[in-house]
């Protein structure tokens, strides 16, 4: 995977230079405040410069943070900092930016209730309908997401002819007047009765009309023709470059940064994702279903714990939960190896600054892919590039909000979505538009730089609208796919913005967000602090060339002591403290892009940071060392600005596997088919201690079944760990007629293990087959391979072995059951290769743990592996599964089925961590095959 640097970068920079003295700026500064702070301005407006000092302490506070930020900080806020595009080339030049920017307002988001307002409800002929996407049907019911007052709720109303006819026919764009012609035509309907009924369609949010708000695309307001009239703006400024370009040798080292940090940095998944992945697996195993099923509150599993039927827009409480955006769960003591944090932790100790290159890494662990494309912040440390912050499942989350300011952004955002495209030709990339918050949704807005969009709560001017019904999803090798059945291709959401989604309790926009960081490295920032907590000293981290960790300290607690005060004594001492400390000359303060930068040979800047430590709150106060204007940038009058870069980098590999349609049986949502207690199928939870569930099996179940066996069909039972640990035992009857006699036979044989705490408890279910699971092969087909296997491993329950003993024989059978599919040696080791590595994927297994393994291995093969003994009922089974594998005609299908047969073998043959079972008996099989390899190449030797 070549990792390159896009020859464009992002230039962002503050108003002012850190050369500029308030004298010379007031007036500048006081309109840039006018736009931020109206109240403010109010304030000062008439303020001259030589009567700040008569102000409240508070005023005079505040109007240093605004000069500070227009000095130092470079995220755009109003007129406080600007955007510009560079270009980058193999050579030093200064970059030189026009020292006036032009400003770009728009609308602000926060008028957006005041435009819908001023539209009313009157329908025109000529306006355009569209279906809200996220409607979708369960029996006669139509369930949707609306927005009502401040809280996304799932709605639902009863369906009829006509609700469903305009339904259907705004699946694609229509007209009022189109709809009305539509309607009178299907179901002779007069036009007024239309216009009433879309009039009601239209306030419950069933459909939307062009009057809806879009978050993308061409402004809402500019559209609608709102603003203006003392609207409130929002103002976003560009600065051209003249001359000059970004030396893209100064950051050669990054790709082998990202390299090594990957190599290091153990792999994240969300625990919402992780959650959903097993729900998903226990609920609806390997099926294909809609994803409004599986997100639904009632039918499906939901996702992150917000499948109430209403939840908040946004829940600040999730910042500290909020999935992949969690950084100090990213980069906390737990995610990288312990050689590493002990290299890191000596580094500390020697204070002379750590070179990452000098960790002497193992082989290669961590190898999941990097983004397409993604992004890097930097700005400059003495010279050296600072990494700020890396990562991203896409270059497009930092770049979208200026697509709305000049031509030349979204140009520059089309062209990372075509290296996306063009690396995964077989994948539909999909925009999420969603606005859900108004306070900060001016970060939202943004062109369409995809060609598809999935509209939620919104109106579309996409090309591709996509609809929630359209989206099916499934769990492949515990990898979350989202399948388009329209487009027949699998889909992948993009979400080009930088909002903060883990602010967002909506659970759907939640579930995409996090789903486009799924199986990639988008995390690639470095957090010494968050790596090695609660120091009181960090060193600066770099990697050859590149600082990747500023030098950092925390404040001790006495110069925030509420009585302390910034007189003259405090002020000796701070200074004292941080000259023994080696701090300066400039340090940051703040977190995240809200900071403060100070100068520790200025008295003036030391006295209002002992000011601001007074509020600062319980949490541990750490300031970083920092530079002013070492970027090589400049405005077209010679000053140097304090600017920060936003870098891109790309390659071209292919990440995404498609999915095969024919591989995938798709389970609508009103096909569930089910056994109700009564039916023919009875289904019992036994809750037990897996200390006890062999027993269990061995003689309660066992005597159930020989009891009954004249009124039983057939029987299976597989061991389930949740909600605690149970056997679930499934019973077919004959007829009917016998389950009065099994339920009784139950309670007689059971009860007393009850009264002896031997059981917890006993329920009847409902039985779910799982015909979307094993339909390819036939449901009663599968569940009598169930039958026999389950005989079979009571059997081997009855007649117990050694450990040992008991792994070479499940080995031996596991290679007889592959056998049936494939004969030739080395086609079932490739297969079994496959299937062992999935494995050891997910338990991260390390080369320690393989040679463990394999050393285990070596002393169970002393017992020579005997040819399996097939009994009657095992013969029975092989023939099953041979007459299944002819119907089938399907090698992928086929594997399944045989992978599943052994998971479910093991599952019932050990009591207890079966999954960790399953892995070891795969590596020791892979072990055993290779020497059956061996032998046939050289018979000789053997």
């Amino acid at each position: 995977m070549k990792i390159q640097l896009f020859q464009k970068a992002i230039c962002r920079t503050p108003a002012f230079s850190p050369t500029d003295i308030l004298a010379d700026k007031w007036e500048e500064l006081k309109r840039l405040i006018y736009d931020a702070s109206p109240d403010f301005h109010t304030l000062i407006k008439d303020i001259p410069f030589h009567e700040i000092p008569l102000l409240a302490e508070r005023a005079q506070l505040t109007i240093w943070k605004y000069f500070n930020r227009a000095k130092y900080r470079a995220t755009p806020f109003g007129g406080f900092a600007s955007v510009s595009i560079a270009e980058i080339a193999d050579q030093q030049q200064t970059l030189i930016v026009q020292r006036n920017p032009i400003s770009n307002y728009l609308t602000d988001w926060s008028e957006v209730d005041k435009a819908k307002d001023m539209f009313g409800t009157a329908l025109s002929d000529t306006m355009e309908l569209m279906t809200n996407s996220t409607l979708y049907r369960i029996g006669n019911e139509l369930r949707y997401i609306r927005a009502q007052e401040g809280a996304v709720t799932l709605a639902s109303v009863m369906t009829n002819k006509w609700i469903s006819a305009v339904v259907d026919c705004c699946q694609e764009k229509i007209t009022v007047n189109q709809l009305k012609t539509s309607m009178q035509q299907k179901l002779g309907c007069s036009k007024t009765a239309v216009q009433n009924l879309l009039l009601q369609l239209l306030d419950a949010e069933i459909i939307f009309s062009e009057r809806t708000p879009n978050i993308t695309g061409i402004d809402y307001f500019k559209r609608s023709g709102f603003g203006g009239n003392g609207a409130k703006m929002y103002r976003i400024d560009h600065r051209s470059v003249k001359a000059g370009k970004l030396d893209a040798n100064q950051f050669r080292d990054l790709p082998a940064f990202f390299n090594f940090w990957r190599n290091v940095n153990k792999p994240f998944r969300s625990a919402a994702m992780t959650d959903f992945v097993i729900a998903f697996k226990n609920k609806f195993g390997d099926s294909m279903i809609p994803l409004a099923l599986a997100l639904d509150p009632e039918m499906g599993i939901g996702f992150a714990g917000l499948h109430e039927t209403t939840w908040p827009l946004f829940k600040i409480k999730a910042r500290a939960n909020s999935g992949w955006t969690a950084d100090a769960e990213l980069n906390g003591v737990d995610s990288c190896d312990a050689a590493f944090r002990s290299f890191l932790i000596n580094g500390m100790v020697e204070q002379n600054g750590i070179q990452l290159e000098n960790f002497k890494q193992a082989d290669l662990r961590h190898n999941d892919p990097f983004p397409n494309t993604f992004s890097a912040v930097m700005s400059y440390l003495d010279g050296l590039p600072l990494l700020e912050t890396a990562g991203g499942a896409t270059g497009n989350a930092l770049l979208g909000r200026f697509t709305m300011i000049d031509p030349s952004f979204e140009a520059f955002g089309r062209e990372l979505a075509s290296i996306e495209q063009a690396a995964n030709p077989d994948i539909l990339f999909f925009d999420v538009a969603f606005s859900g918050e108004k306070a900060v949704d001016n970060v939202n807005r943004r062109l369409n730089v995809y060609n598809a969009e999935l509209p939620l709560l919104a109106w579309s001017l996409s090309d591709e609208v996509l609809d929630l019904s359209d989206i099916s999803v499934c769990i492949r090798n515990s990898e979350v796919i989202l399948w388009s059945m329209k487009y027949h291709k699998r889909m992948m959401p993009r979400v080009s913005t930088a909002y903060n989604f883990g602010r967002s309790g909506f659970a759907l926009f939640r579930f995409l967000c996090e789903l486009q960081h799924e199986q990639l490295r988008t995390q690639l920032s470095f957090k010494l602090d968050e790596l090695v907590p609660g120091c009181n000293r960090y060193p600066r981290v770099c990697y050859r060339g590149i600082v990747v960790s500023p030098a950092m300290w925390r404040i001790p607690e006495e110069f925030r002591n509420s009585q302390a005060s910034a007189d003259h004594t405090s002020l000796e001492t701070l200074t004292r403290w941080m000259t023994n400390n080696e701090v300066g000359p400039y340090f940051k303060y703040g977190i995240h892009d809200q900071t403060l930068t100070f100068d520790t040979r200025e008295p003036e800047d030391l006295r209002i940071f002992l000011k601001l430590l007074k509020v600062h709150g319980a949490t541990p106060i750490i300031i970083s060392e920092a530079s002013v204007a070492s970027v090589p940038v400049a405005d077209d009058q010679g000053k140097m600005l304090n600017a920060q870069l936003i870098l891109t980098y790309y390659h071209n590999d292919h990440l995404f596997q498609s999915v095969l349609p024919q591989l995938n049986p798709v389970m609508n949502i009103d096909e569930a088919n089910a056994f109700l207690p009564g039916s023919m199928w009875i289904y019992y939870e036994i809750f037990c201690h897996p200390i006890r569930s062999d027993a269990i099996v061995v003689n309660e179940i066992a005597a159930v079944v020989i009891k009954a066996q004249h009124l039983i069909d057939k029987w299976f039972f597989i061991r389930y760990n949740t909600p605690s640990p149970h056997l679930r035992l499934r019973i077919k009857l004959k007829s009917p007629r016998g389950l009065r006699t099994i339920i009784s036979l139950m309670e007689q044989i059971f009860k007393p293990a009850l009264k002896a705490k031997k059981i917890s408890d006993l329920q009847i279910r409902t039985y779910y087959p799982e015909q979307e699971r094993y339909g390819f092969a036939g449901i009663d087909l599968v569940e009598t391979m169930f039958w026999r296997d389950s005989e079979h491993v009571l059997h081997l329950l009855q007649h117990p072995l050694g450990r040992q003993d008991l792994q070479v024989q499940t080995v031996q059978w596991m290679d007889s059951i592959f056998n049936c599919l494939y004969p030739d040696v080395h086609q079932r080791m490739l297969l079994v290769k496959r299937l062992a590595g999935t494995f050891a994927l997910e338990f991260e297994m390390s080369p320690l743990d393989f040679k463990s393994i394999n050393s285990e291995y070596k002393t169970i093969r002393a017992l020579h592996f005997p040819e399996l003994t097939r009994s009657a009922t095992q013969q029975a089974l092989f023939e099953l599964i041979e007459n299944a594998i002819a119907k089938i005609g399907n090698f992928s299908f086929s594997e399944k089925l045989l992978s599943d047969l052994v998971h479910l073998h093991i599952n019932r043959l050990f009591p207890d961590h079966q999954r960790q079972q399953e892995t070891i008996l795969y590596q020791y099989l892979l072990n055993h095959l290779r020497m059956k390899a061996a032998r046939v190449a050289s018979p000789s030797k053997w």
